[in-house]
Parts: structure tokens; C-alpha cells; sequence
């Protein structure tokens, strides 16, 4: 497979091939969507690759088996279009003759009772491990008056490319010795397929693993609910410390965990470019820390 071509770019060459009925195209997606899903081991207390970076509290909860809320059919529809693109992009490797594994999966081998299953290995250029991940599309951020593409792009990034997503990455890439990239696609369809590099050092993911070991260890005791983080808000004219944002899509929240709530103004503006004023209620340093990281795209 062309390796001068993004891993994004053939993506869509693969589905332009597929709308136009090419017939190795379809076959390639009729091959790969009639395959069923690995089950999980279901092996009690077993923390997953895809816990590294987000709520501790929330794989706690899980572990402990507590109650949640059903999907809602919105969720269900939105599950259902990501695994149907990550199909096409493995799908997009098997028409290129260049599928390796399909639902690979990851021996964590050095730690108890750890799993993982990645998406697709695929020869690009050289054997890489590639991770789907769709978004919605207020991920993405809108272009800027007078920004180039480049400048652009760089803010995109910074944007889509998530922590979390990138810890995933780093597993597969020390326990499979690996090459590994995100492939992150917008799911409402308004922007095209991105694909980057999984960079970065192991340890920090290392480090995180250690603490969820840590947590499993003094079950039933639950760390903390997250802390509330600052954001932008009203058309950017205010700055404001609101419940953290994984609590608003947590399935234990309001069940089997009480979030913290209630906003706190921060700062404001008269305007998308003028200079922020704080409030009383702000913490300085944290409001200058957190101007910073938006100074520099830092989502």
C-alpha cells in the first residue's frame, strides 16, 4: 500500500471506490462486517487499555459491577456509525490486499489481569497497528479569519488528539512492537479523516496504570469523583468552572455516582478578541495557566 498517501487519504479513496460499486470494494466490506466481535474475556476485576486516562472512578464503578443507565437510542445509532467506519477502514486495508489482523488482540504480559484488543494491523509501507476513533463534530474546531491550512491543521490537532486516545496507542505500540497511529474521523460527517503518529513516552501511560492498579487494590473504596475543569463558554466571551466533561457522557453519573455541580464565572469579555477581565471568584494562577493552554490551541 502506497505509503505517501495518509492512511486518511486511502480511506477515502476506499470509500469512493466502494459508493461507486467497485466489486472488490464491496466484497472487501461484506467480508469484513460479517465478521463477528471478539467477546470480551469477562474475567472479573480485568482493566482494559481503554480506561488509561479517563475517570479512575468510572472503572472502578464498572469493575464493581454498579448500576448504570441504559443507552439511549442516540448512543446506540452513534456506536453503530463508528463501528460501521471502523469496518470500512479495515475494510480499506483488506481491499489494498494489505490487512494483517483485524480486532487484534494485546498481551499486556508484565501486569495482572490487564486486556486489550486494537482495531486493525495493516501493512502501510511497513506492518503498523492503527486505532479508529470518530468524534463529534464540535471536536473539530472552525477555521479562523486569515488562518492558512497549515495553521489550521495545527489547531485540528491539537483539538482531536486526545489523551486518553494516545495512551491507547502507547499500549499497543510497547506490547506489540509496533508502529501505531490514530485514524480520527469526524462521525457527523463535516470534516475529513485525520491520521497521526501515536508519540510520546510508555512511562507516562505507565504511570496511570500503575494508579488504576492502585484503585483496584482498596476496592470497595472508590477514588474521588473528578474535579470541575475551566472552559469557554458563550460564544467565547466568558470563562467558567463546570462539571468535568466526562461526567456529562459517564453512564454512572446521577446512578451510582453524584458528580460534582453548580458553574462558577471566571472571567469575561466584551468581545471574541478582547483582553479577559476576572471575577472574584477566579483563582489567578489557574485562570493565567489555563489562558495559556488556549493561547497555544491546547484544548
Amino acid at each position: 500500500m502506497d505509503s505517501q498517501l495518509s492512511l486518511a487519504e486511502h480511506y477515502d479513496t476506499f470509500i469512493a471506490a466502494y459508493k461507486d460499486d467497485d466489486p472488490r470494494a464491496v466484497a472487501a466490506q461484506a467480508d469484513i462486517s460479517s465478521r463477528p466481535h471478539p467477546a470480551h474475556s469477562g474475567k472479573p476485576n480485568r482493566l482494559y487499555a481503554s480506561d488509561v486516562g479517563l475517570c479512575p472512578r468510572r472503572a472502578m464503578l464498572r469493575l464493581l459491577r454498579a448500576k448504570d443507565k441504559p443507552l439511549s437510542r442516540g448512543d446506540r445509532l452513534m456506536f453503530h456509525l463508528a463501528d460501521r467506519m471502523e469496518q470500512d477502514l479495515a475494510a480499506m486495508f483488506l481491499w489494498r490486499e494489505s490487512l494483517v489482523e483485524y480486532q487484534f488482540e494485546v498481551n499486556i504480559n508484565d501486569r495482572d489481569n490487564w486486556g486489550a484488543r486494537g482495531d486493525v494491523i495493516g501493512d502501510y509501507g511497513v506492518v503498523t497497528a492503527v486505532e479508529f476513533k470518530s468524534l463529534r463534530p464540535n471536536n473539530f474546531p472552525a477555521w479562523k479569519s486569515g488562518e492558512s491550512e497549515a495553521e489550521h491543521e495545527v489547531r485540528v490537532e491539537k483539538k482531536i488528539k486526545k489523551e486518553h486516545h494516545l495512551h491507547q496507542g502507547r499500549i499497543y505500540r510497547q506490547y506489540r512492537n509496533l508502529p501505531t497511529r490514530l485514524c480520527i474521523a469526524d462521525r457527523g460527517g463535516s470534516n475529513g479523516m485525520r491520521d497521526y503518529a501515536v508519540e510520546g513516552d510508555f512511562a507516562t501511560t505507565a504511570l496511570i496504570m500503575d494508579e488504576l492498579e492502585a484503585c483496584r487494590r482498596v476496592l470497595p473504596t472508590l477514588p474521588p469523583v473528578l474535579d470541575k475543569v475551566l472552559g469557554v463558554y458563550d460564544y467565547g466571551k466568558t470563562i467558567k468552572l463546570q462539571q468535568n466533561w466526562e461526567c456529562g457522557y459517564c453512564k454512572y453519573a446521577g446512578v451510582s455516582c453524584t458528580p460534582l455541580s453548580g458553574s462558577e464565572t471566571w472571567a469575561r469579555r466584551d468581545g471574541k478578541y478582547e483582553p479577559w477581565r476576572p471575577t472574584g471568584k477566579a483563582d489567578e494562577t489557574k485562570l493565567d495557566d489555563f489562558l495559556q493552554k488556549i493561547s497555544e490551541g491546547v484544548p
